[in-house]
């Protein structure tokens, strides 16, 4: 038995080895070493933190189909950051949830955003949101999708209980406008509401992060939950979604997007999100970050 044996095939099946990937075509059962190449594949990230974000990673995926999850995300205190009111101008994070979904994958992803502050400035809940993508098992990148107003639609819809992806489905969408209307999504290159939002999005070109490319490199989190670094630098000029929680009564409530078209998406796999939760530092200790954005699939 040598080394590289050990490392890619399964000491527990006889003969030939088979990938992990095809049990439920070739029959088998995992070992030990199946679960330590699970582990590499998913890279393990529940711990990085104290176990804040216990939910994510390792042997953690979820049925996209039947329920939404949040992101486990990370906010700025866009304040402090400017040292002023501007929108923020730093770089967009970048969060990652898996999936296992059932066969029939050609399907459509939405996003639901929810308001999670209480008191004063309404706007400040506004989170600017650049592009998705869909990764395999293998961590290889299938489906890049810039969030655009002509990627995604929009759902005027406004509920207080989350509800499942079967519901928001057949919701009625629209198509997101490029002006500022409140409490709405919107496609602009800021927000213009004070002390949150962001300036400008990230490099959406296909050639950057589409499909057989690199994927978007994840937020770092220290033990403290804080992130030691932000993933993607802002590109000027470029647009972004958002939902303009100015002039609303939607405190606590969610609203949706959905992709413009169907997906060929992979059963198991998982998304990346990237991302800029900002806020004022009056807002900042209410705000929560890992209630902000929900992932869905139908």
């Amino acid at each position: 038995m040598d080394g590289d044996n050990i490392m890619n095939g399964n000491l527990g099946r006889i003969g030939k080895y088979v990938s992990i990937d095809e049990l439920k075509y070739k029959g088998g059962s995992m070992d030990a070493m199946d679960m330590h190449v699970l582990h590499n594949r998913l890279r393990l990230r529940r711990d990085t933190d104290g176990g804040s974000y216990s939910d994510h990673g390792f042997l953690n995926t979820f049925d996209l189909t039947t329920s939404f999850k949040a992101f486990q995300g990370h906010k700025v205190n866009s304040q402090s950051y400017m040292g002023g009111d501007g929108d923020y101008d730093g770089p967009y994070d970048v969060a990652e949830l898996f999936y296992d979904i059932p066969s029939g994958t050609s399907k459509h992803i939405y996003i639901g955003h929810r308001s999670t502050i209480y008191t004063g400035n309404r706007w400040c809940n506004d989170v600017a949101m650049a592009a998705v993508q869909v990764l395999n098992m293998q961590g290889e990148v299938v489906d890049f999708i810039p969030m655009t107003n002509s990627t995604f639609y929009y759902a005027s819809n406004e509920v207080t209980t989350k509800p499942t992806p079967q519901q928001v489905a057949a919701y009625t969408y629209l198509t997101i406008g490029t002006s500022q209307i409140n409490n709405r999504f919107c496609y602009r290159t800021g927000t213009s509401s004070p002390r949150t939002g962001a300036l400008d999005s990230i490099d959406t070109s296909s050639t950057v992060y589409g499909a057989g490319l690199k994927p978007m490199p994840l937020t770092q989190y220290s033990f403290s939950g804080s992130s030691t670094f932000p993933s993607i630098a802002q590109k000027n000029n470029t647009s972004y979604i958002y939902r303009e929680m100015s002039g609303s009564g939607s405190w606590g409530k969610y609203q949706f997007i959905r992709t413009v078209s169907a997906r060929n998406l992979p059963e198991q796999g998982s998304i990346r999100i990237a991302y800029s939760i900002t806020t004022e530092t009056a807002r900042f200790n209410e705000l929560d970050e890992n209630d902000t954005i929900h992932i869905g699939i139908y």
